[in-house]
């Protein structure tokens, strides 16, 4: 077996993965996922909304949200709460 050269590199690699493969699973699973990343993006990304900062957050690192955080996103948006 190799050495590996860079053991925090490599894990973070491992990490990156997952969350490429959770993002996948997640788009195909969620029938909205779209509306739901348009939603995050125009509300999260200048951070004065911490709920969709924190799910713009979580989508980067896990590459998924839970139903019921796509729920309640789904809710403000049918309802028209930007």
């Amino acid at each position: 077996m190799k050495e590996i050269r860079n053991p925090e590199m490599y894990q973070q690699a491992i990490r990156n993965n997952k969350a490429i493969n959770a993002r996948k699973t997640w788009e195909s699973n969620t029938p909205r996922h779209a509306e739901i990343e348009m939603w995050i993006n125009k509300h999260g990304d200048d951070g004065l909304n911490r709920f969709a900062f924190s799910l713009n957050q979580q989508l980067m690192k896990f590459g998924r949200l839970s139903e019921k955080q796509c729920a309640r996103v789904l809710y403000v948006i049918d309802n028209n709460w930007s």
